[in-house]
Order: structure tokens, then C-alpha cells, then sequence
């Protein structure tokens, strides 16, 4: 069915072969990019002291199969049309999870000649909150935390921005299915009125940013009892609801919270978003069981302390513990160690085990899918018995077998560390090893070569161990794996997640648990709020994609003074690659050029041959290549479909994850001359000519210069240089709190494979990036083509001979 966006059409539906409408006669298609209408959503209403019918919504979609939203004005005064361009100025400026993604504007003309503005925005998959509680039980005090939480960070971006929302209420919120809370509706007036959820003052048109907090505390009143708050009774002087009755199951100080969100006057409530977030954690972070708002049972003499925290029964514990070490010799009980302390301390996991497939290890098992050689098997099933030395000798035989393998190494590290009678300090890294063995290997050698160098040394006379994790790039495996983490006490520190999505899905576990988390790889522009939270845990080595547009928008500014027809090729569900699409779009924007269109490489239905015609025919001039971090099955298969299909025609600009070995080997000729990718580091341009050497010490002169030490290698190592420098301040942090504090000052610097690191906020503050192209090599690697930078010196038509040119060299 195609629906007739005419307002003033008699019988809008229409059959899906037809390009005009068979009762008005408007065309059904619209826009270049020929949308259609396929079903109308609700309409939106503006309550100023009457209803009245400004907008429409229609579910629409394009001539890819891309579903949208588009929004219709059908009022016309003054008034709506600067609110309708409110909205989109809005949208065009925040990027965010929790906010539509804007796509595009146009004007759509009727059969009558009547012009209507049209506002084209991301379709969400889920359900408004006001539909959630016609199904569902009131919130717990949990799921209360966490959707407050999201939504006080979505109004951190707004505000940020300069802007303020006006209409926070349960309709105007959505749920994503996978749980992310979305702000709806930004086209409103400072005298918005939505009965029950309106603060007074904005009723008089002297909106605040305060004005958003009481709104929003009248919405959890919504969602914790399941009443309107016009249904709620109020005190009969002051004018406050009286709701904590109906809200037995949350806590007094969450019920505390949420009055002052809703007090009358604006200077009475929170007055900001980290005043608001700091309290929420708080809560949080409470060990006691909440104790309900309307009774507060008292404690019984039956009630004791249970055993893991009385101190006596603990010190107890502590002095058999002892006395089985002194029985059964030091390293006979090392092996005995992880029984004994689930036995002795159940309440704590050790940080090694010998639990085998729980995608954890810290040498009792190999994480990757292959078989490993037999010294290294041999090596691992010592370390699983708890003979270290037998470890270390097999481990050294297989590290001479197979001098690239960096879980190799960093179990021999390991073992090491376990034959010795001082406590190592402990972080874990995390990487997508069953989805991208090959990526994983890369990552993993840069937390290898930093713990094989400071352990020369030590940390003040401690080495540092590392435990291996594997969240297979899937949002459930990544959680289960950020659970297990944090309850491993003796973890100071996480060197992940690789992807954005994953970061995103997990941050919330970390930041619980006050565990520092250093991303090597996620860039989206989303993780920047959570940087700025008070007691952040959130810290990343690789510049934001607002930095990798820029690079790629003034590069192409370089290669013609005319303005850019861009076709975008990434994966709109992925937050990373939306959020560099949207940066690409600012940037490019401001130069006087555009994006044309978007492709979603996410479809499994894809035909790069007739996009690239379609690109042809609408000026397309040229091609930027965002694909996610091999989130999406589909997404890098397409990509080089696409690359393929282009055959050199149209000029191509590519992020860091393309800027990987498989992509020489799988298209190298089709890029030579026309693809440009964008990265934080690559050896040939590296000011750090230390940790090259030492990269060729460590895997060999062949893998340095067959792209086996790449970006990923080298922000994956300045983040366990960040967490080392942290452990070795002068105060010993030997906490996580500590780690943490480290971190976040502002005079922190480390030194790593890319410069100096500085961290502001939780972002990396060197806005570091290279723009890399690929030319034909001979003795670099078997694909027989390289990246080197774009400046760098080769004659025209010259191949790149590493046995002649520096190529990486390091001697």
C-alpha cells in the first residue's frame, strides 16, 4: 500500500504500483530519492491550551529498501515553521544513540501547488515507554536506574548543544529493541504544555535546562506506579505528588531523587546533568538490598552478618589458609590456589583459574579457534596443572617455532610471573578472537610487546600479568565477559572492547565496578558522554570519528576545488559507523558539498553494480567506505563487492578498519591510485622509532612489514602503556579507584607507539591520523601491494621494494 501525504487528500491509500495518486493526483514518490509513504504512524500534537494538528508521520521507504520516518508540516504559521526548522537544526547537530539520526530535508509540492516542508529521520524498531506501560508491570528500581541513566545522558548531549528539549513524557521516549532508550519529538516551544509533566515556569515560557529535569522526574513517576501523575494525589499546601505509596518497591533514595527532579521551583532542583548522574551511581552502587519506600523492616537478632563478612570468621579463614601453604610448600599450593580460594572465599574469583571455555584465560587454554602447535599445547596443559616451569621451557620452544604468536608470549609472560614468590598486578584485554582471529592476533601483540618491556623492569618490583578475554564482537558474550571481569578483584584495568557497539553494550558493568576500561578501537562520537561522567572509567587511545571525517572531508577538499557529491556506504544500526557517516556529513557539509546518498551495507540483498549505475547517473563524485568493525556479517563482503564494482572509476575515501592485510589481499589492484584511507598510525609515518625495534624483536622483520603490526597493534599498546604509567605513579595505586584517579588527571601523560598520550575527558586529546593510499610492493608481503602514507616518497609508477626502500625498517 502507498499512502498519499497530501493533507488535503479525500482517500490518501493507494496500491503499490501506481506514481500518482488515484484521488488527489500528487505524485507517490518523493524526493530524489524516491521515497514512498507506505503506512502513516501517529500523528504528533502540539497542547498549548488546545490540540491542534501540525505534523504527520508516514513510515517510508526508498528505492533500496531503506526505512525511514518522515515527518510532513501541515500547519503553516510562523510559529510551527520555526519550530519544525527548530527540530531540525537540532537533529543535524547531535549524534547520539538515544537521538534520531537525521538523513535529509526536502520539499514535497502537491497536485495543487501547495508546499509542504518534509523532515526525513532514522526509523527506530522498538516501542514508545507510554506503550511499554500499557503491557507491563511498573519499573523496578533496577531497570529505573538504568533508563534514568540513559536518559540523563541524552539531555547531557542536548544541553551541551545549547538546546533543550520541553516535552519529556513517556510518548515521547522510545525503547530500542535492544534495550537503548531514544528521545523523541525536539520541535517544541517554551510553553509547550503536556498536563502532568510540564514544570510551571516553562508554562509561562521561561524554559530551563531545569525544566527537562522535572519533566523527566514526573516521567519515572509515570513508569515506577503506573499512574499519570494528573491521577496522583498532591499535598494539599505545598502542591507535591503524593506517589511514594504507590511505588513500594524502589528505594527512599531514589525516591528522594526523583522529588527533587519534580520540585516546583527551578533553583531547588539538580543543576546539572553530573549533579543528576552522580547521585544515580551512587544508588547504584549500593551493596544493601534496597529497602522499600513505604517500610523499612527492622533488623531481628536472627539477622547476622553472614560468614564472607564477619571479620572473624574471615580472619579465621585467612590463618588456615596460611597454615595449608606452610603444610603442603609453597609451590605445591599454587596449583591448589584457585580451589582453595573459591572454598575459603566464595564471595571472590580468582583472577586466573582453570575454568576452560568461559573465554577467559590467562594460560589454561588457547582462545583461538585453530589448533596450536604441539610445544604450545604442551606448554599450555602445564600451565593448566600448575607446573610453571614446565610451562615456561615448552612456552619458550613454542615461541621459537612460531615467533608471531602473541598469546604465546603472553602466556610465557605469564608463567614467568607465576614461578615468582611477589603478586603480579593484573589487567585483561579484550578482543573479538572467535570473529576475527586474525584482527585479535594484531591487537594482542601490542599489550604483548608492553608487558614483555616493563616486565625487564617491573612496576615497583612487580610484573604485570595479563588475562586474555574474547567477546566474539556480540553484544550477550561481550556482557558475560565484562561481568566475569569485574568480579575478578585483582583486575586494575581492561585494555577493550575493539568495536564501538561492544563498548557501548558494556560500559555500564564497568563503570559499576569503578574498573578503568581503555579502548584501542572504539571511535564513535556516542562514548564521548560517558567520559564525562564524575569518577569515569571510560578512556580510549584512538581519536573520535569526528577526527577521522575531517581528515577524509579535507583530503578529497584537496583533490578538487569543487564541491563533493559523496556516496556513503556504511551500517546504519552500528554506532560506530553511523556516527562517522554523521561526522563525514557535518564535514563535508561545511565545505559546500554533500552526501548524495547512503547505502546500508548491511543488507544480505546488495548489488553494488546497479548502486554504482544509480551514483553515476545522479553525479556521484565520490565514494566514502564506512563499513562497521566486522559487526555485520554482510558489511565488509560488501565492501569489497562495491570496491570491485567502482573498478578505479569514481575516487574512494575508507576508514581505519579497512586498512587491514585481507583488504590487499582481497581487491589490492582495485585500489591502487584510488582509495585513500584514514588512520591513527601506520609504522612508515611512527615517531616512535623505539617501538618499532622493538616490534622486530619481538615478531620478526616479516610481520612488520606484512601489515602484521598495524593501527590495532599500536593504539592496543598505548593503552597498556596508559594503565602501566598509571600503576607506576608515585602513589602505588593499588586499587581501581586509584587507577582511575590516575587516569583521569589532568596532568597525566604516557608515552606510547603514537606520541604522547593525554586523555580529555575520556577521549584521546591528540587528534593523531594519517591518510594512507596503496601501492604495488615486492618483498613486503605476499599480497604484493602495501599502505604507505600519501606524501610518502615514491617516484611515480615506482613499486615499493622493501628490500631497497626503508619500508619499516628499522636498522
Amino acid at each position: 500500500m502507498s499512502y498519499c501525504i497530501n493533507p488535503d487528500c479525500p482517500h490518501p491509500q493507494n496500491p503499490d504500483h501506481l506514481e500518482h495518486c488515484q484521488a488527489c493526483g500528487s505524485s507517490l514518490v518523493y524526493d530524489e530519492f524516491l521515497y514512498r509513504a507506505i503506512k502513516p504512524l501517529e500523528t504528533q500534537h502540539r497542547t498549548v491550551h488546545q490540540e491542534t494538528h501540525d505534523t504527520q508521520l508516514y513510515e517510508v521507504i526508498d528505492e533500496e529498501g531503506n526505512r525511514a520516518v518522515l515527518k510532513v508540516l501541515t500547519n503553516h504559521s510562523a510559529r510551527v515553521v520555526t519550530l519544525f526548522e527548530q527540530e531540525t537544526k537540532i537533529l543535524r547537530q547531535l549524534t547520539h544513540l538515544g537521538i534520531p539520526r537525521f538523513e535529509r530535508t526536502f520539499t514535497f509540492t502537491t497536485s495543487r501547488g501547495s508546499r509542504l516542508r518534509c523532515l526525513v529521520m532514522e526509523k527506530i524498531e522498538g516501542q514508545t515507554l507510554d506503550q511499554w506501560l500499557e503491557k507491563q508491570m511498573p519499573l523496578s528500581e533496577e531497570t529505573a536506574l538504568k533508563w534514568l541513566k540513559q536518559l540523563v545522558e541524552i539531555l547531557y548531549v542536548v544541553h551541551q548543544k545549547g538546546f533543550l528539549h520541553q516535552d519529556i513524557k513517556p510518548s515521547n521516549i522510545m525503547q530500542r529493541v535492544d534495550g537503548q532508550l531514544v528521545l523523541l519529538d525536539f520541535g517544541n516551544a517554551s510553553d509547550t504544555v503536556s498536563a502532568g509533566y510540564t514544570p510551571p515556569e516553562q508554562a509561562d515560557g521561561k524554559a530551563t535546562p531545569q525544566s527537562d529535569f522535572f519533566a523527566l522526574g514526573r516521567t519515572f513517576v509515570h513508569l515506577l506506579t503506573g499512574h499519570h501523575p494528573i491521577d496522583l494525589p498532591k499535598h494539599p499546601q505545598t502542591g507535591r505528588l503524593l506517589w511514594h505509596p504507590y511505588a513500594p518497591q524502589i528505594s527512599q533514595a531514589l525516591a528522594d531523587l526523583v522529588d527533587d527532579l519534580m520540585a516546583l521551583l527551578p533553583p531547588a532542583r539538580p543543576q546539572t546533568v553530573q549533579a543528576i548522574l552522580a547521585r544515580i551511581n551512587a544508588i547504584a552502587e549500593e551493596t544493601v538490598p534496597a529497602i522499600p519506600v513505604s517500610s523499612a523492616p527492622k533488623k531481628t537478632p536472627q539477622q547476622l552478618p553472614s560468614a564472607t563478612t564477619s571479620p572473624r570468621r574471615r580472619l579465621g579463614m585467612m590463618i588456615l589458609y596460611s597454615g595449608l601453604v606452610l603444610a603442603l610448600g609453597y609451590a605445591g599450593v599454587r596449583s591448589l590456589q584457585p580451589v582453595l580460594q573459591t572454598v575459603l572465599f566464595p564471595s571472590h574469583q580468582m583472577a586466573c583459574d582453570q575454568v576452560l571455555e568461559d573465554a577467559l584465560s590467562c594460560g589454561e587454554e588457547s582462545l583461538f579457534p585453530f589448533i596450536p602447535i604441539p610445544e604450545k599445547q604442551q606448554g599450555i596443559d602445564k600451565f593448566k596443572a600448575g607446573d610453571y616451569q614446565g610451562a615456561v621451557a615448552w612456552l619458550e620452544d613454542a615461541r621459537k617455532q612460531q615467533q608471531d604468536d602473541p598469546e604465546t608470549l603472553i602466556y610465557l609472560n605469564n608463567a614467568r610471573l607465576a614461578t615468582q614468590p611477589t603478586q603480579p598486578y593484573t589487567i585483561a584485554i579484550v578482543a573479538p578472537i572467535k570473529n576475527s582471529p586474525e584482527l585479535s592476533t594484531e591487537i594482542l601483540r601490542g599489550v604483548a610487546q608492553a608487558q614483555t618491556e616493563i616486565n625487564r623492569q617491573g612496576i615497583h618490583g612487580r610484573g604485570l600479568r595479563v588475562i586474555i578475554a574474547d567477546d566474539a564482537n556480540d553484544p550477550t558474550r561481550a556482557q558475560q565477559v565484562a561481568e566475569a571481569l569485574v568480579k575478578r578483584r585483582e583486575i586494575l584495568g581492561v585494555v577493550g572492547h575493539y568495536t564501538s557497539e561492544m563498548s557501548l553494550r558494556t560500559l555500564d558493568i564497568y563503570q559499576a565496578h569503578q574498573l578503568v576500561l581503555i579502548s584501542y578501537g572504539s571511535t564513535s562520537t556516542d562514548l564521548s558522554p560517558y567520559g564525562l561522567k564524575p569518577g569515569h572509567v571510560f578512556f580510549r587511545t584512538v581519536p573520535t570519528t569526528q577526527i577521522t571525517a575531517l581528515a577524509l572531508t579535507s583530503y578529497l577538499m584537496s583533490q578538487s576545488p569543487q564541491p563533493q557529491n559523496v556516496m556513503v556506504f556504511y551500517n546504519p544500526q552500528s554506532p560506530y559507523s553511523r556516527s562517522l557517516r554523521d561526522q563525514f556529513d557535518v564535514s563535508i557539509r561545511a565545505t559546500g558539498g554533500r552526501i548524495g546518498k547512503s547505502i546500508d551495507l548491511c543488507q544480505v540483498a546488495f548489488n553494488a553494480g546497479d548502486i554504482l549505475e544509480k551514483a553515476r547517473q545522479q553525479g556521484t563524485t565520490a565514494i566514502a567506505l564506512f563499513p562497521d568493525g566486522r559487526f555485520c556479517a554482510a558489511s565488509y563482503p560488501n565492501v569489497l563487492t562495491t570496491i570491485r564494482a567502482n573498478n578505479r572509476r569514481h575516487p574512494m575515501v575508507a576508514s581505519w578498519v579497512l586498512s587491514r592485510a585481507d583488504t590487499l589481499e582481497s581487491v589490492g589492484e582495485h585500489i591502487v591510485g584510488k582509495l585513500v584511507f584514514a588512520t591513527p598510525w601506520h609504522r612508515l609515518s611512527s615517531t616512535n622509532s623505539n617501538f618499532l625495534k622493538e616490534a622486530e624483536v619481538q615478531w620478526g622483520q616479516a610481520t612488520l612489514h606484512g601489515e602484521g603490526i598495524n593501527t590495532g597493534t599500536a593504539t592496543t599498546y598505548d593503552a597498556t602503556r596508559a594503565l602501566i604509567h598509571a600503576l607506576a605513579h608515585p602513589s602505588q595505586p593499588n586499587s581501581r579507584a586509584g587507577v582511575q584517579q590516575v587516569l583521569a588527571s589532568p596532568d597525566f601523560e604516557a608515552q606510547g607507539a603514537t606520541g604522547p598520550i593525554r586523555f580529555l575527558g575520556g577521549d584521546r586529546q591528540e587528534p593523531i591520523q594519517v591518510l594512507l593510499k596503496v601501492v604495488p610492493s615486492q618483498g613486503c608481503n605476499h599480497y604484493q601491494y602495501s599502505f604507505v602514507p600519501v606524501d610518502y616518497p615514491l617516484a611515480k609508477e615506482e613499486i615499493l621494494n622493501c628490500h631497497t626502500h626503508s619500508g619499516g625498517s628499522v636498522d
